[in-house]
């Protein structure tokens, strides 16, 4: 996950992170991580160095088994007390 504008890259992460533990938690999901898919990328040469660039993630998914892929970007980033109490 990339960050832009104001936002720190520790803050994408966290939200990144967020977002993929919500998804793990799903019943009906599995999740590859990317150390995954960047081991099927280098096995197949798709990839150098440990770098699977967007133009060939769906190619790799794919390889790995993966029905779906999603990325994303956070723009925005505002503090909110939400109704756990937790403030993101």
């Amino acid at each position: 996950m990339s960050s832009a504008g104001d936002v720190f890259p520790q803050q994408a992460e966290l939200v990144g992170d967020i977002f993929t533990r919500m998804l793990a938690n799903s019943e009906a999901l599995s999740i590859t991580g990317y150390g995954q898919l960047n081991m099927t990328a280098q096995e197949n040469k798709i990839a150098t160095e440990g770098y699977v660039s967007a133009s060939t993630a769906a190619q790799v998914a794919k390889l790995a088994g993966c029905k779906y892929v999603i990325t994303g970007s956070v723009l925005e980033f505002k503090r909110k007390a939400s109704d756990s109490g937790v403030l993101f």
